[in-house]
């Protein structure tokens, strides 16, 4: 019977570490969008990203009229992303990827 729970619970950590690391966030993303304002990011896009727990939004900036994501390379799509920014009237012009090194 010990050996049972401890194959149960043994079984159970793994499939929770596997669950846990398949979603984990290692690519960057740069979108561009012309028309992008403070007020978008402080009070539309920042707020609308944190209701999605797969995207860190890290960044916006009015100066280079971008935003910083982070998502999981695996689940990311672009056309969800694109839709969610045109709900705020955002038309993105570029999307651009970059790999994100973990340590574990």
């Amino acid at each position: 019977m010990k050996n049972i729970l401890l194959l149960i619970l043994s079984l159970l950590a793994v499939i929770f570490l596997s669950f846990n690391s398949s979603y984990t966030k290692d690519t960057e993303v740069v979108i561009t969008i012309p028309t992008l304002t403070s007020e978008d990011i402080s009070f539309y896009l920042k707020n609308e990203f944190e209701k999605h727990s797969k995207i860190e939004f890290v960044d916006g900036s009015t100066a280079t009229k971008t935003i910083v994501l982070n998502v999981n390379q695996h689940d990311f799509n672009q056309s969800q992303i694109e839709d969610l920014l045109n709900k705020w009237g955002c038309k993105p012009a570029s999307f651009d990827f970059n790999s994100i090194a973990i340590a574990d």
